[in-house]
């Protein structure tokens, strides 16, 4: 999963950028935090008091997630690294952390990505006990739910 912490500005540009470089989905949520500076402004505004005379502004700020296979994290993370930059403090970060797993919440017609590239073919043997073993997980919870 690449998850970004973006300047609110770049957001629709990303959305954009993410769309062509293949993206096939994402969450934005709305944030607040501060980094290096401790969210102090270039205009000096005051941030919140905290004990010891330490001052910090909790700015806003946009966090994307997007889970992609591997083949398309490089591509997406370019992409985002190119198009959140204003080359100013502030910019964000972006980080990868592994997926085990993906679970549809709707119909569950398959545990990997529905759109795109995603399909059962891609997954190793492993993933698809897993699966398997989560598809038994939920048809008993199901069953115990209707008795």
């Amino acid at each position: 999963m690449i998850t970004a912490i973006i300047r609110p500005d770049k957001l629709n540009e990303l959305i954009e950028t993410l769309i062509d470089s293949q993206a096939h989905g994402l969450t934005v949520s709305e944030v607040r935090g501060f980094g290096c500076q401790f969210g102090q402004l270039a205009d000096g505004s005051p941030g919140l008091g905290l004990p010891g005379d330490r001052r910090v502004a909790l700015l806003p700020k946009i966090r994307l997630d997007v889970v992609a296979l591997d083949d398309d994290a490089e591509t997406l993370i370019e992409a985002i690294a190119k198009h959140a930059r204003t080359d100013t403090i502030g910019d964000g970060k972006i980080w990868v952390s592994t997926v085990d797993s993906v679970l549809a919440s709707g119909p569950v017609s398959g545990i990997a990505p529905r759109c795109g590239r995603g399909s059962r073919a891609a997954l190793t043997a492993h993933d698809q006990d897993r699966q398997r073993v989560m598809h038994a997980v939920l048809a008993h919870r199901a069953e115990q739910g209707r008795s």
